[in-house]
């Protein structure tokens, strides 16, 4: 726990250093270019993750069947996980909006986004235990890129609340309790 303390007392303070002499309008544009990225890097995941899941889906995956692009994948869940926690402190106030079907989107692309996340781990860890070899940091790397699709979802569901209307208080009330 105190390692998470750091870390994101790290985070914070190099976004407070680069965010707090920007106005409003360069907040938005960094919250969207950040969201960009982290949506790039869902992209990225999921091209380069699909054809694995069918191997393994098919049959035994053999030798680390994920090696080659496990640095890469590890690589753009960091940028991800970056992108994500600035992005926190600088979320910009969207038009709230009173579009149900634009909000439902959202929250569709976001709960199709995390299917592929735990249909990976669970394939991975649940089913070709027995029959593929995996490396640790190939482990390693499916729950760290699981974890920043997870962060990626929130994000959208923040975002289908406001389109629907709500604010992104309401989201983070409504996930609590």
């Amino acid at each position: 726990m105190r390692l998470a303390g750091a870390i994101w007392s790290e985070v914070k303070e190099t976004v407070d250093r680069v965010f707090p002499g920007m106005g409003q309008r360069a907040k938005t544009v960094a919250y969207w270019i950040l969201f960009t990225l982290e949506s790039g890097g869902m992209l990225f995941i999921l091209w380069v993750a699909l054809p694995i899941y069918r191997k393994l889906l098919e049959g035994p995956g053999g030798y680390r069947p994920g090696a080659p692009v496990a640095f890469p994948i590890f690589i753009v869940s960091l940028m991800m996980q970056l992108s994500y926690w600035s992005k926190r402190s600088i979320r910009p106030p969207v038009r709230r909006g009173h579009n149900t079907l634009g909000g439902h989107l959202l929250l569709f692309l976001s709960r199709l986004s995390f299917i592929f996340a735990g249909a990976n781990l669970s394939l991975l860890l649940f089913r070709r235990t027995a029959d593929t070899t995996v490396s640790p940091f190939g482990v390693l790397v499916v729950f760290f890129a699981s974890f920043a699709q997870f962060c990626y979802v929130r994000e959208l569901e923040a975002l289908a609340r406001i389109v629907e209307g709500g604010s992104a208080g309401e989201q983070a009330r409504t996930d609590a309790g």
